[in-house]
């Protein structure tokens, strides 16, 4: 601001500072796709994983592979385990609620595309996206899921049939025991002629 005092205005800047342009560009700067050797040394050597090491490659919607994150978080087994247990038609390692969820969260048909077409590196995909890209190499797999949530669900839905044929079958022999139901439908019955 002209005519006030500020930073700018003050006069001489007391102390000249030095600026590494290296480490500013290796902490700020864009890597391109150079190989490995050319790359410049770490700051310090003390072994920090450079960004290029650690870039991953992520094809699923950004929300979606969040979710497929957390929902893996939940299991203490590999993507490749679950993904068995999938093709083989084992529930016991899932449980009906994450099955469930596990339904809405597979992937649309344009990120089914996108990873059936993906030819990089496996390891390089993210946690969600090597889920997925390993689940949509299995036959028929959101078939499989739903046969596995019907063949979790399917005990509780028997005892509720159960119950219910129970209370059936128990109205029904008191139709056919009541005599003044069968006195009333005799009485329709001799209206109607």
């Amino acid at each position: 601001v002209k005519g006030r005092t500020n930073l700018w205005t003050q006069g001489q800047v007391q102390q000249h500072f030095q600026i590494d342009v290296q480490e500013v560009e290796e902490l700020f700067g864009h890597n391109d796709c150079q190989s490995d050797a050319k790359a410049p040394p770490t700051r310090g050597g003390k072994g920090r994983v450079s960004f290029r090491e650690t870039k991953e490659v992520s094809i699923l919607d950004p929300k979606r592979g969040l979710n497929v994150a957390i929902f893996l978080k939940q299991f203490k087994r590999s993507n490749q385990t679950l993904v068995d247990d999938i093709q083989r038609g084992s529930s016991e390692s899932f449980g009906a609620e994450p099955l469930r969820d596990l339904l809405k969260l597979l992937p649309e048909k344009d990120e089914v595309k996108k990873l059936k077409a993906y030819r990089g590196d496996i390891s390089k995909l993210s946690l969600a996206d090597s889920f997925v890209y390993l689940l949509i190499q299995v036959p028929s797999y959101s078939l499989r899921i739903e046969s596995l949530l019907l063949k979790q669900e399917f005990p509780a839905a028997c005892e509720a049939m159960k119950h219910h044929f129970g209370i059936l079958h128990s109205a029904t022999k008191e139709l056919m025991c009541c005599e003044e139901l069968h006195a009333v439908l005799h009485l329709v019955l001799q209206a109607g002629n």
